[in-house]
């Protein structure tokens, strides 16, 4: 079967929002999967002819900050290139005391730490380019490493192999609340009969219901073509080690696909989206990603507006204009920037497109 999978966290996703990220996916990846991950297969279906064998724990979403993990990829490259000026000034160095030496013996010497450079600059530079692919697409050190044998069978009594080969029936993965746990996938019927809201993630007190005609609103001001969807955001429920239940996770989303003018180039592509509790309907975050700075900056200090105005707050406390300036400033930021404002946290960062997110604390 096809399943969509998150590039950053290697967790699965539904639509294009990942649950564990809590960011937006515009290009997840679609593997084609004969396995059913953290859920039960099928009543009557088979199982395949071959299994993969886990060699390693599959290492839970990297839940760390956007600017955390731009500010490592940067520290790995420049950690690199700080390698490679040691050797080029150690070659130098020795290039200089070669000259001061008879000329046949120079001649050696000089070949001599050619080879040298050549045969450690090359290794570093494969280093050096390996480890910025690897950085450039995060999700490839998250995946856990298999081995498979294709000409191996499976035994008839499967699950007594599995038994003696230390594997369990139940997949088990983790999460940074919960550390080791199980992964239970709901559907929303079965979400909505617990009666509660998630406990893994912060709310702000006001809903989606509440809050959506004054978006629609914003967006209708931008003169933009907009398009309006909703769709299931991930409901998780996650086990601690004991069995118990460590953290929920429920999630929908409302999507505002928006062009500026008939133009459908990137730069004039922005979306909204809107993240709320399945049960409860209070909003998790607001998020946009905008082509550009003055979209960015004009509609998340609006959004930032709606919720300061929305949640009563004074006329001192509203910080909305100081959220254009910052926007407006870190626009071209790869690094990510964050900051506390009165009801709400600001991120902003700039991954190809630039990120505003607002989100409780």
């Amino acid at each position: 079967m096809l399943q969509k999978i998150c590039p950053t966290c290697d967790g699965k996703i539904k639509g294009n929002y990942c649950p564990f990220c809590r960011k937006i996916v515009l290009h997840p990846l679609t593997w084609e999967v004969g396995y059913y991950l953290n859920e039960r297969r099928p009543t009557g279906e088979e199982y395949p002819e071959t299994i993969r064998r886990e060699t390693k724990s599959q290492k839970g979403p990297d839940l760390s900050t956007k600017a955390e993990k731009a500010m490592s990829r940067k520290d790995a490259e420049q950690a690199k290139k700080k390698e490679v000026d040691r050797y080029r000034k150690k070659a130098k160095a020795l290039t200089r005391k070669v000259e001061k030496k008879s000329s046949g013996k120079v001649l050696i010497l000089v070949i001599i730490v050619v080879i040298l450079i050549v045969t450690n600059g090359i290794g570093l530079w494969i280093d050096y380019l390996s480890e910025r692919a690897f950085s450039e697409t995060e999700w490839a050190t998250e995946m856990a490493e298999y081995s498979f044998d294709e000409a191996e069978t499976l035994p008839e009594d499967i699950y007594g192999w599995l038994e003696d080969e230390g594997y369990s029936e139940e997949y088990t993965d983790e999460t940074a609340d919960a550390g080791d746990a199980d992964l239970v996938y709901l559907d929303e019927e079965e979400v909505i009969a617990r009666g509660e809201p998630c406990s893994g993630q912060a709310h702000f007190p006001l809903t989606y219901e509440a809050v959506k005609p004054a978006i629609d609103e914003i967006l209708a001001g931008q003169g933009w073509t907009v398009t309006e969807s909703e769709e299931d955001g991930g409901n998780v429920v996650a086990g601690g080690a004991a069995g118990e239940e460590a953290a929920t996770y429920f999630s929908k989303l409302a999507w505002w696909d928006c062009f500026q003018g008939a133009s459908q180039e990137e730069e004039n592509y922005n979306v909204l989206v809107c993240d709320y509790d399945t049960v409860s309907g209070e909003i998790h975050e607001l998020s946009g990603w905008f082509g550009n700075e003055d979209a960015a900056a004009e509609v998340g200090s609006q959004m930032a507006s709606l919720l300061e105005r929305e949640m009563g707050l004074s006329e001192e406390e509203c910080c909305a204009e100081m959220v254009r300036e910052a926007i407006m400033e870190n626009s071209g930021n790869p690094e990510g920037y964050m900051e506390f404002y009165p009801g709400y946290i600001l991120w902003v960062l700039n991954d190809g497109s630039i990120s505003v997110i607002l989100e409780p604390y």
